[in-house]
């Protein structure tokens, strides 16, 4: 069911509930699952939905019920509050590219698209920019921002740029994400288990790391970095040190692993 993405369920003498496609990106689920609430909080009839994430057409095709489905899902996971939180972390007031795009959606846990689409709505982006942004695929974003110098497990794998500004915070990944930890040039990690991540060398236009916690230049420009890809679906900590001898500068983030599944997951609403 590739274009499958969910479904709202309410017959007479039934209890409603909704269905979600569980081979979509995690963002996709989420989104689908928010849209499919909508339908039921705002009464409904049942309905299917085979895709949720179109390329940029705007709203042609879709029927009255899926447009305010639709609104409802986008403002229930990205309400101005939580995207100007989401967008602190990333040291900026409002996007400049579509990697600070794809960045907001994974911090959200929103799909590229939707996010992209909602940023208007948000006095955040113009129409214009958010339709010029969407014509950018989040595969190629994805290949700027990872500079590791194999390729990633899965199409699917997100990378994450990580810096200072995360310290303190919990984030979601999912098993073949990588982490691009921006760090100085004398810093040194300490990764607790350190069989949770792949530490990854980087690409040949990279300099080699000294050891496994020496950082590399990042393809962004931005710093050095440690690249790190998920292996094990355990929680971990990662802690960086201003140097190898020194607290100074020290700063940490956790995670926490998601499996990804497939199939149809089922939901009845109470």
């Amino acid at each position: 069911m590739p274009r499958q993405f969910g479904a709202y369920i309410n017959e007479l003498r039934s209890r409603p509930g909704i269905l979600v496609n569980n081979g979509l990106p995690h963002a996709a689920q989420r989104h689908t699952a928010a849209h499919e609430l909508g339908h039921h909080r705002l009464g409904h009839r049942s309905t299917t939905d085979e895709n949720l994430d179109p390329p940029d057409k705007g709203w042609s095709g879709w029927t009255d019920e899926e447009k305010v489905a639709e609104s409802f899902a986008s403002w229930f996971l990205m309400p101005r509050r939580a995207v100007l939180t989401a967008l602190g972390r990333l040291g900026l007031e409002r996007p400049q590219s579509p990697d600070d795009v794809y960045m907001l959606a994974l911090l959200l846990g929103t799909s590229y698209r939707s996010t992209i689409r909602h940023l208007p709505n948000l006095r955040l982006a113009s129409r214009d920019l958010a339709r010029q942004w969407a014509r950018v695929p989040p595969k190629k974003i994805k290949a700027r921002l990872d500079n590791a110098a194999l390729p990633p497990t899965s199409s699917s794998s997100d990378v994450w740029v990580i810096d200072k500004n995360f310290a303190g915070t919990e984030l979601t990944v999912h098993l073949g994400d990588r982490l691009i930890v921006t760090v100085t040039n004398d810093a040194k990690a300490s990764i607790d288990p350190p069989e949770a991540f792949r530490v990854m060398p980087a690409s040949a236009a990279m300099p080699s790391p000294t050891d496994t916690s020496t950082p590399t230049t990042s393809a962004q420009g931005l710093s050095n970095a440690l690249i790190l890809e998920v292996e094990q679906i355990v929680p971990s900590r990662v802690e960086i040190f201003g140097s190898a001898n020194s607290q100074v500068n020290k700063w940490a983030f956790d995670v926490q692993v998601e499996e990804r599944h497939s199939g149809l997951a089922r939901r009845w609403i109470e």
